[in-house]
């Protein structure tokens, strides 16, 4: 017994070098749930169509995921500095000051 899976790729931006692949991945996950759960950028009612084509095409078009390189960038940069912080409050939570 064969088992396939098909797979459906939305039109969105990919990354053009060999470091980015997890900015993007975190962007596609923090604009999926935004999708469903900022009442501000909804997807309007779901229709057969989008469960037929795994919401390729809602993907593809929704506004979320019309950015460019440059806002990797930016949100490279951002994870960054949300990572750095992360560090020196674990330092200063725990009195660990020289390294810093």
């Amino acid at each position: 017994m064969t088992n396939s899976q098909e797979y459906y790729l939305p039109s969105v931006l990919v990354q053009t070098n060999s470091y980015d692949c997890g900015v993007h991945v975190c962007r596609y996950v923090v604009n999926l749930v935004r999708m469903v759960n900022d009442a501000e950028v909804k997807m309007p009612n779901v229709k057969m169509t989008d469960v037929m084509d795994n919401f390729s095409t809602s993907i593809s078009g929704h506004e979320l995921f019309g950015y460019t390189e440059s806002d990797i960038s930016r949100m490279r940069t951002e994870i960054y500095n949300v990572m750095f912080l992360h560090l020196c409050l674990h330092k200063i939570k725990h009195h660990n000051f020289r390294s810093l």
